[in-house]
């Protein structure tokens, strides 16, 4: 049983300014195509983590997981945006502060 009758639900939503796009609006969907893709790289991530035993490939240091920050991101070497792939060859596990630095984006010590 509804609390609300369609009518003031309607009102309601032209209230808020939200009006009919909600029933408009489809609902994202990831693609199969993007699911396959994310699964190969977990599975390259899996791969790598066994390879590095946990370790930044780029500094070599454990993560420090007493600041929250404690887990190594995979990277792509050549981007996926300059048609880098999802392989063992273009992909490295590295810490926070690696990854940061190898977007241009520098932390303080």
């Amino acid at each position: 049983m509804s609390l609300m009758s369609s009518e003031v639900k309607t009102l309601l939503l032209k209230k808020l300014g939200i009006g009919e796009k909600v029933k408009k609006t489809p609902i994202l969907k990831i693609s199969r195509a993007k699911q396959l893709e994310k699964a190969e790289e977990h599975v390259i991530a899996i791969k790598l983590m066994e390879q590095c035993e946990g370790r930044c490939m780029e500094c070599g240091k454990m993560p420090d997981y007493k600041d929250g920050y404690g887990q190594l991101h995979l990277h792509h070497k050549i981007r996926k945006s300059h048609g880098g792939k999802s392989t063992m060859e273009n992909c490295v596990l590295i810490c926070r502060k690696c990854h940061n630095a190898a977007g241009g984006i520098y932390e303080k010590d």
